[in-house]
């Protein structure tokens, strides 16, 4: 599951994970703004350090049956966590720390924030976060602008891209049930689930056992088909019912390929079992889940590896390096929220090594292919390198170097992706020329007579 811009996924796992504290509604949280968060350092007799809480108020409550009080969840930090993938308060902090957040002008990383102690005689030390920041939504949506994917504070993250979103994340881990934001809410622990048979009987309930038997968990299967391959969806282009209308055509495909989906899951819970036993007594189960995990990874980009490093992480067995661990956590959280991640890249089929014989011949270092590029458009020729991206620091340097066929290969990019993202009343920095363009026309002439990009469709031409 991909996402625009890695602040869309970090978000997503806090929200989860509030879901699963609070057992609130999505359409109640997807309200939350920052006026209703409130983060205290309190003082913990049991230990030198003092304990982070997230206040969290719960306004947007459900009000049937007339307005209810308002609740107020604490949700303490918790101190050498098994993991911080539930940790709430590494993911927030990540989060603040990216749109720096805090009231204080000197909490600006998560070093500052570790070192901070609860004065004498006083038991808790408030985190004030900023005025400005009172009525932006903690979760929202993103943009695209012509530099690129931005933040949009003011527009709320809807319920419905949430649901769809763990609906999607469910089957990607391979759940046989379908999941959604009630399966967190339902996940309390009751007491008959616990182990009826032992609680009549007056002996220990098997706990552990019998929440694993009763929960969703146990029917992970990664490999549970979740989309119809290109060879299977072509099956059912041959009815007769196919050849009516276009808008009965689309409609009747969607619908034969849900019951062809439901169809192979059924099969797969009915054969699979047989596979795996059969697969296992052969001796090729390690095998093939080795070489299925090495394939997902190469999914995988630099940014999130370095996510995942940081939050899979076990607890330590001193308080600072404790705290070290957090604050590395918080650190990568912080970074990957401005990390444009965009669509899974395509697979690279490659070939053996060639031996090469004779001696090892050293290559010269290679010229900044930054360098080079900026270079390439201040020439009198028409350049095929975009002179906005090479300066768009959310961007890879693959991205930014990249060059087009053709110089109208350029130009159609450049309209596409930047001049008609500039809306009326935005302004564009050019980061080479170090000038500031108020608009539309200012950025077409900027293009063609500095940088060389000619776009005059019949639109442009009518406004230079």
């Amino acid at each position: 599951m991909t996402f625009q811009l890695g602040w869309l996924r970090i978000q997503l796992i806090l929200f989860y994970q509030l879901v699963g504290i609070t057992s609130n509604r999505p359409e109640a949280l997807v309200q939350l703004r920052y006026r209703h968060l409130k983060l205290t350092l309190i003082r913990d007799y049991n230990s030198p350090r003092p304990r982070l809480f997230i206040e969290l108020t719960a306004e947007f409550t459900k009000g049937f049956l007339g307005m209810k009080d308002v609740n107020e969840f604490k949700i303490p930090e918790i101190i050498y966590d098994p993991t911080l993938v539930l940790s709430p308060h590494t993911f927030l902090l990540g989060m603040l720390f990216k749109v720096q957040a805090f009231k204080s002008p000197s909490i600006v990383s998560p070093e500052k924030l570790y070192s901070l102690i609860v004065l004498n005689r006083m038991n808790e030390q408030q985190l004030p976060l900023k005025d400005e920041l009172s009525d932006d939504f903690v979760f929202y949506q993103t943009v695209e602008t012509a530099c690129g994917v931005a933040l949009a504070r003011q527009l709320q993250l809807s319920s419905d891209s949430v649901r769809y979103r763990i609906k999607i994340g469910g089957q990607i881990t391979g759940f046989a049930q379908v999941t959604k934001p009630y399966v967190l809410r339902d996940g309390a622990a009751k007491a008959l689930n616990e182990s009826p048979d032992n609680i009549y009987r007056g002996q220990a309930p098997q706990r552990d056992l019998m929440r694993f038997a009763c929960s969703i968990s146990r029917s992970i299967d990664p490999r549970r088909p979740r989309k119809l391959t290109t060879e299977v969806r072509g099956d059912s282009k041959g009815e007769e019912k196919y050849q009516k209308t276009i808008r009965r055509l689309r409609s009747e495909k969607q619908r034969q390929r849900r019951l062809l989906l439901v169809d192979l899951v059924d099969r797969f819970k009915k054969e699979q079992p047989v596979i795996n036993s059969e697969r296992q007594l052969s001796g090729k189960v390690v095998d093939e889940d080795t070489r299925d995990a090495l394939e997902r990874s190469d999914h995988l980009t630099p940014e999130h590896l370095l996510l995942i490093d940081a939050i899979l992480t076990l607890p330590e067995t001193s308080l600072e390096n404790e705290s070290r661990r957090r604050i590395t956590a918080i650190n990568a959280i912080t970074e990957h929220c401005g990390v444009k991640e965009g669509p899974a890249p395509r697979r690279i089929q490659r070939g053996r090594p060639v031996k090469v014989d004779g001696p090892l011949v050293i290559k010269a270092k290679e010229p900044d292919p930054l360098s080079g590029a900026i270079r390439s458009i201040k020439g009198e020729n028409r350049p095929t390198k975009c002179f906005v991206c090479l300066r768009n620091p959310s961007l890879t340097l693959r991205e930014r170097v990249a060059s087009y066929a053709t110089p109208g290969s350029l130009s159609r990019h450049f309209l596409r992706k930047h001049v008609s993202k500039l809306q009326g009343g935005a302004c564009i920095n050019c980061q080479i020329c170090k000038i500031k363009l108020e608009n539309r026309l200012q950025l077409l002439i900027h293009a063609e007579r500095v940088h060389g990009t000619v776009s005059r469709g019949p639109a442009e031409r009518l406004i230079i």
